[in-house]
């Protein structure tokens, strides 16, 4: 004890270098991760064509049109952009539903003019299963308004335009194209520009097929429940509400309404009342932007081809407290999800420790033992908040993001490798850092805030542990929560919070408890080195998910050199900086340990920020929906394959996994890749699809939404009628679940010779 008083600037370095390992598992639950985009290398530019001429790529014509051949300077000027797709094949809209991008336009312009928002004509929908998609089966042509400055363009000044259009154009497969255009106009003087009558009239029908505000009537939406909108609208005057036909709602966001589910038109107190679904992961909207379709004309003179063009509806949200009691329920609900994460595969390390904790706390007084037990608990309840608002933000600003998202993160797994890397030399006596008897008894005699603090980040890599294997258990609370305001939402992650924490916490608050705990002794070392293997295993798993994420070889053993450079920092710490040594060697220790440590994160963070966010091979596949990845019995998901199954009348079933999701793997070894799994699929003629989302992928997390699920695992099984909806698994599946549903499902049909 006298050693140890006698030493501060030895026992300064020593507190940094704590410190500093205390900072790593700080940084993995405060960062926020963030997206790359990536851009793929243009092809080389073609010839580009002039108005009227068509530009063949395959399966679609391109063709530009202009209003005239001269351009008066302060008037509007038309140019038509009009993509006709081969029979079968279609084009997007704004949202393209499901699936699918939209067309749009690149402008090079002469100095003074200006160019205007592609104007998209009014999309049809089309159907298979529960997949919707908005878009054109047709020619579709697409209006863009130009304005010369009359300041910067005179009479007579000769004009050039070029051009780039883009597209996705899709059948079985979707295949990106564009096509290069340029034209010249002259300035001309007032009244000089005026189009022919013919093509005046063509640009007229085409401006009557482009969405467009509907005088004389008012909308307004309500939100009754956080996944119900209901759309109300009505003529001013109070008039009589026109037979309509058939109405539909073309959401312009994405996510603002569920386009699988069906929208029931009915009439309220002289209003038609549009009733929408919303999906449960959606984020909370205070407006709508959209288009309303009607079979009949809304007025005299009306194109029923023409939509009505709804911008910034406002929408009244539910009356607070009209579900308290439902709140209750989600959040004991969540409380018992959070008591079972304490059993999950990624919680048990972690959890090894706190009972290595219990033991030595056991002995220590009832005082200490609740000090310690709070500082856990509040360690897990400020990782639940954290992970809380920053799942609600991202859902607010981009709904792709899921459920164990940070797994998805090079970075992230990373820093949880080193986590566990330094915490099991730890456990096996190379150094010791919270876990040692030694450095524990150092700590209750000088100062309980070193040991306290061990306890918080014990209770924050508790959370940071449960994020990426938990995502079935937690999917009913965490969907609740997101559509809720922010106080439900943090009251439902408080409950997960107190249910991870709870038993830590009732052993500290009921002493007596604690004589069931074994005392200490001198087995707890040999236990302690042998929880040091749990940890280790748990290194060797988050390895492997980088592996997967940090797919360049040499990057890879780059990184693990890196965790080897980690592992001499731990060991020159235990080393040189030991009570034994003097106090100039403990200095020079720990300032080389941390440098040691410092350069191998360095280097590690450096190779691993070269990997790839989002699977090059996945997209890839978008194109290939027919194409079996390497070596597997399952086709690599896209919802273009799966929608020309379904329609054909054939089963489908989609696995949506990751390498990083341990549940997943369960269920995969246990139930779906059994021999006598395979066959059953096999004998009723059941196509598989496997959704990778080990790396983010836009598509699959839309997939997701589409589902209501907020990540992985997710099972979903088509039957041969493409009119009745899926079953959904979202909380795991066993033999006996899936078998009953395969029962529904007809034998395939085998011809004999």
């Amino acid at each position: 004890m006298q050693i140890f008083t006698s030493f501060p600037i030895a026992r300064a370095a020593r507190a940094a270098f704590g410190a500093m390992c205390v900072a790593v598992m700080a940084v993995a639950l405060l960062a926020v991760a963030t997206g790359r985009v990536f851009a793929a290398e243009a092809p080389a530019a073609a010839t580009p064509a002039g108005p009227g001429v068509d530009v063949e790529q395959p399966h679609l014509k391109a063709r530009i049109t202009v209003q005239s051949d001269k351009i008066e300077p302060g008037k509007p000027f038309e140019v038509a952009l009009t993509l006709t797709p081969e029979a079968h094949w279609h084009t997007y809209w704004i949202n393209p539903g499901d699936s699918g991008l939209a067309p749009s336009i690149e402008w090079k312009l002469p100095e003074g003019v200006k160019a205007g928002p592609l104007r998209f004509p009014t999309p049809h929908y089309f159907t298979a299963a529960d997949a919707i998609n908005y878009g054109y089966e047709a020619a579709a042509t697409f209006l863009v308004t130009l304005t010369a400055d009359p300041a910067k363009v005179k009479a007579g000044d000769a004009l050039k335009f070029e051009a780039t259009a883009n597209w996705l154009v899709c059948k079985d497969i979707c295949l990106p194209g564009d096509a290069a255009f340029a034209f010249s106009l002259t300035a001309a003087g007032p009244g000089e520009a005026a189009p022919t009558a013919e093509t005046k009239a063509q640009f007229a029908g085409w401006n009557d097929l482009v969405p467009a505000p509907l005088p004389g009537w008012e909308a307004r939406a309500e939100k009754p429940t956080p996944t119900t909108l209901r759309l109300i609208f009505r003529p001013e005057s109070g008039a009589a509400l026109p037979d309509l036909g058939n109405v539909y709602f073309y959401a312009q966001t994405e996510l603002a309404v569920q386009s699988s589910a069906k929208q029931a038109l009915t009439r309220e107190g002289g209003a038609y009342v549009l009733t929408l679904e919303r999906p449960a992961s959606a984020p909370d909207l205070s407006q709508v932007t959209g288009l309303l379709k009607a079979e009949k004309p809304f007025a005299p003179g009306w194109n029923p081809a023409r939509a009505w063009e709804m911008t910034d509806v406002p929408v009244t949200p539910p009356k607070p407290g009209f579900a308290i009691g439902e709140a209750l329920i989600y959040a004991g609900a969540a409380f018992l999800v959070g008591l079972l994460l304490n059993v999950m595969p990624c919680v048990l390390p972690v959890i090894s420790l706190k009972i290595f904790s219990f033991m030595d706390h056991g002995g220590r007084g009832a005082a200490h033992a609740w000090r310690h037990g709070l500082a856990y608990t509040l360690g897990v309840l400020v990782s639940f908040w954290a992970l809380g608002l920053a799942l609600a933000l991202l859902r607010a600003v981009s709904p792709s993001y899921k459920w164990g998202f940070l797994m998805q993160e090079t970075w992230f797994v990373y820093l949880l490798t080193v986590v566990f890397l330094v915490m099991g030399i730890s456990m096996f006596g190379v150094f010791e850092f919270g876990t040692g008897l030694g450095a524990a008894a150092s700590q209750a005699s000088h100062s309980s805030g070193g040991g306290l603090i061990g306890s918080f980040g014990g209770g924050v890599l508790a959370t940071a542990a449960a994020t990426p294997c938990t995502a079935p258990a937690l999917t009913g609370p965490i969907l609740y929560s997101l559509t809720q305001p922010m106080p439900v939402t943090l009251a439902i992650f408080t409950a997960l919070g107190l249910g991870l924490a709870a038993p830590y916490l009732v052993l500290s608050t009921f002493p007596p408890l604690l004589k069931y705990v074994p005392r200490p002794g001198e087995w707890m070392e040999s236990f302690k080195q042998f929880l040091g293997f749990l940890l280790m295993g748990s290194v060797a798993f988050t390895i492997f998910t980088l592996s997967v994420l940090v797919s360049e070889p040499t990057s890879m053993l780059l990184v693990l050199f890196s965790l080897v450079g980690v592992a001499m920092a731990c060991w020159v710490y235990g080393r040189w900086t030991s009570y034994e040594r003097t106090e100039n060697v403990r200095i020079r220790g720990a300032v080389v340990a941390a440098l040691i440590m410092i350069v191998s994160l360095g280097s590690g963070f450096t190779m691993i920020r070269t990997a790839p966010e989002e699977d090059p091979a996945s997209i890839a596949r978008v194109a290939t929906p027919g194409v079996r990845a390497p070596h597997e019995a399952w086709y690599p998901y896209t919802p273009e394959a799966v929608k020309e199954l379904t329609a054909a009348g054939k089963p489908v079933f989609i696995d949506f996994t990751a390498d990083w999701c341990i549940n997943c793997k369960f269920y995969e070894k246990t139930v779906l890749e059994t021999a006598a799994m395979k066959a059953e699929f096999a004998r009723r003629g059941i196509t598989t699809f496997k959704a990778d989302f080990t790396r983010r992928n836009a598509v699959i997390a839309k997939a997701l939404d589409r589902y209501g699920a907020i990540g992985v695992p997710v099972y979903v099984l088509y039957g041969a009628d493409s009119t009745k909806p899926p079953t959904i698994w979202t909380d795991g599946i066993t033999t006996a679940s899936l078998t009953a549903a395969l029962e529904k499902t007809p034998e395939a049909v085998t011809l004999k010779k």
